[in-house]
């Protein structure tokens, strides 16, 4: 017999244990617009710009060039943005917090179907 029919609630423990850990454990933060964060050494795989006018998008493999913001639009096109047009820079950054209670959940809901499974085991 298939498990997930004989133990039902080991497999809700496996949704349970899957759920928290398949929400990102990254969040956006600002970061200023200066080179230390954006140059060819140092730069985010993405970022999500405001502009002045109030339009956000998210862009990817943004690099300073001068006074000039260098991105890509996922597509594979390239663009150029003066740094002055833009009004906050924010990229992702591993939130600690939210990986710890992941993990925490995940090893209650596993300690959980652990134990209902060997209450019915054969």
């Amino acid at each position: 017999m298939h498990h997930a029919l004989r133990y039902p609630r080991l497999s809700r423990g496996v949704v349970l244990l899957a759920l928290p850990l398949s929400l990102a454990c990254e969040s956006w933060h600002t970061t200023p617009l200066e080179p230390q964060h954006f140059s060819a050494a140092k730069r985010p795989e993405k970022a999500r710009l405001t502009f002045r006018p109030g339009k956000t998008l998210e862009v990817f493999r943004p690099i300073l060039f001068g006074d000039s913001l260098k991105w890509s639009d996922g597509s594979g096109l390239t663009h150029v943005t003066p740094v002055d047009s833009i009004a906050a820079v924010e990229v992702t950054k591993l939130d600690w917090d939210l990986l710890v209670v992941g993990v925490a959940t995940a090893a209650a809901a596993l300690w959980i179907g652990v134990g209902v499974a060997a209450t019915h085991a054969d």
